[in-house]
């Protein structure tokens, strides 16, 4: 059985704060893999790293099925369905059920889950690695623990 979705009744009185997520939204940063190293085509082999943020979002909308949400930071926007947030808590404290990365002007949602299938806690998403040229639309994923 699911979890309930946050009550949006209460989050309504919020709208206007700024808020800090949890999990930490990540962001993703493109540094050269090594100083010089080049692909066949001559451009720059760079790792995709996911970084955590500890930015501030403001609370800009509640509805009955939604959340939105405006990052000062990175200046994205994002709705989720409001079972995509578990909860607030004081002072400034916003709990997702999903983790949120920020890619170029885009944001991706990734449920967190546990080994059980079901929404929690214990699972963020895994770090990884993708290495990549910059003419290159080819990607090659090393997945870790």
């Amino acid at each position: 059985m699911g979890e309930e979705a946050v009550n949006t009744d209460q989050l309504k009185k919020n709208v206007g704060q700024d808020m800090r997520l949890r999990p930490h939204p990540l962001i993703v940063e493109h540094v050269p893999l090594i100083t010089g190293v080049r692909s066949s085509s001559g451009d720059l082999v760079t790792e995709r790293r996911l970084v955590p943020t500890d930015n501030r979002w403001r609370l800009t909308a509640v509805t009955s099925g939604s959340v939105s949400l405006h990052g000062h930071h990175t200046n994205h926007d994002i709705t989720l369905g409001n079972d995509n947030v578990r909860e607030f808590r004081t002072p400034d404290f916003l709990l997702l059920k999903c983790q949120l990365t920020l890619d170029g002007n885009a944001v991706h949602i990734e449920p967190i889950w546990e080994r059980g299938g079901h929404a929690g806690a214990k699972n963020v998403a895994r770090a990884y690695i993708v290495l990549r040229s910059e003419s290159n639309s080819n990607t090659r994923s090393i997945y870790g623990r």
